[in-house]
């Protein structure tokens, strides 16, 4: 049984994005650093360093490349190599090893593990950067949101401040205050969105394997996608199960135990006898422990394997016979918990879009009754402040609640890409020609 990795050379560039090579050092990123740049000034007398604009391809390209966890799966797994290289090379030693053929056949498994490895490593790099990505876009449109606000209650102040200066009867300071106290509240808000921006472009490139070099840059886009992709929920668990690299290690996991029966049935007389673990640690990747508290999720597995099996002949095929029953059943245990996964995943992903339809809805509502309050005001109706104050903190919260609900969305449809191995796409990238 052999295993060929899917390496997913498929990164994407959006459609009018460009991508700027150069970077340079700067301080702590700003709010503005998530919009492109929008003029040039013509022949600058000293052009100035250029800001690079990245689009999602792009930072998943750099991740790739630059990201410190993919080089370890690398690593680990030109080691796995190098040991095969070795097993397969004729040596004078090998002549008298009875099982050198088994060992041979586990140190090729072993390697098809460690691509299979490299390749979850991949998609899930490749999701930490999608969701830092839009996380940014995302904490960019609350900051929008906070700050249409907190300009429209300034401006409603300063009407309201004139009036009460003038002595309208119907007006006075009482009412100031509260509306400073909306103020107030809607610039904390706003400040919170500014902080979120830099956190999820500091995570973004951290995600990216930018490390500490404070590379500036910009992000392409502007709003949080919608693809309009619809995944069906079959579909995801088939996928997950058919492509899930964590599958692939826990089957080449039981076929190496598997043949450790065999090899140890070669040594007739050895009281003591190296297993396959002598070389390797099997537990390299860490099992999930299980979670009991205020939520559930079951832990995984891992399979065991002691380096040394000791007794006679009889003995030690027993004891690999039980690890390999005990391998059969991590890799039952892992095709559960996938499927578990991807069907979370899929579930997450129809709430998020339902709260889009409804969250939309009373966004588009809040803002109609908002304008029809000014449009009377500016007739010479007679609109309270503070009718008008609520009804532009509800279109603001409301506005917010879609903001929210879209980047759920599109959080959910990224984590069904990563769950499926890249079975499923989301449809935020098309292939480069």
């Amino acid at each position: 049984m052999s295993f060929s990795p899917l390496h997913h050379r498929r990164w994407i560039r959006f459609a009018g994005a460009t991508v700027l090579v150069s970077a340079v050092m700067c301080p702590a990123p700003s709010v503005a650093q998530i919009r492109p740049v929008e003029t040039v000034p013509a022949a600058p007398a000293a052009p100035a360093a250029t800001i690079p604009i990245y689009d999602l391809a792009s930072c998943i390209q750099i991740a790739m490349e630059r990201q410190p966890a993919l080089a370890a799966a690398r690593a680990s797994l030109a080691a796995k190599q190098a040991a095969r290289n070795g097993l397969a090379q004729p040596r004078l030693m090998y002549l008298f090893a009875s099982d050198i053929n088994l060992r041979r056949e586990q140190s090729c498994k072993g390697v098809n593990a460690a691509q299979a490895e490299l390749m979850q490593a991949e998609y899930d790099t490749a999701y930490a950067v999608t969701r830092t990505y839009f996380t940014a876009i995302y904490a960019r449109l609350q900051y929008d949101v906070t700050t249409g606000v907190v300009t429209k209650l300034q401006l409603d102040r300063a009407d309201l401040k004139r009036l009460v200066d003038a002595g309208d009867p119907m007006y006075n300071t009482s009412m100031l205050d509260r509306l400073d106290i909306a103020i107030g509240l809607a610039q904390s808000k706003q400040q919170e969105a500014d902080e979120g921006v830099r956190r999820a472009l500091a995570a973004l490139r951290e995600a990216m394997g930018m490390g500490l070099e404070c590379s500036s840059f910009q992000l392409a886009d502007l709003s949080l996608l919608d693809t309009g992709v619809k995944p069906e929920k079959c579909d995801i668990v088939n996928l997950a199960l058919s492509r899930r690299g964590e599958m692939m290690q826990v089957l080449m996991a039981a076929d190496v135990v598997r043949l450790e029966v065999d090899a140890q049935g070669r040594h007739l007389f050895r009281p003591l006898v190296n297993t396959f673990a002598a070389g390797g640690d099997i537990h390299s990747s860490p099992v999930p422990p299980g979670i009991r508290n205020g939520e559930y999720r079951p832990g995984a597995i891992g399979p065991e394997m002691p380096v040394l099996l000791a007794g006679p002949r009889e003995a030690r095929v027993e004891q690999a016979q039980a690890y390999s029953s005990r391998a059969v059943a991590v890799v039952n245990k892992t095709r559960e918990l996938i499927a578990l996964e991807a069907e979370e995943a899929f579930f997450k992903w129809e709430e998020a879009n339902r709260k889009v339809a409804f969250t939309r809805n009373a966004t588009e509502k809040s803002k109609k009754y908002v304008r029809q309050l000014e449009e009377d005001k500016a007739a010479g109706a007679k609109v309270t402040p503070e009718d008008l104050t609520a009804n532009r903190i509800l279109a603001a919260q409301a506005a917010a609640a879609l903001n929210d609900a879209m980047f759920q969305q599109v959080i959910a449809l990224a984590n069904l890409e990563r769950v499926t191995a890249g079975g499923f796409s989301a449809g935020f990238t098309a292939p480069k020609p």
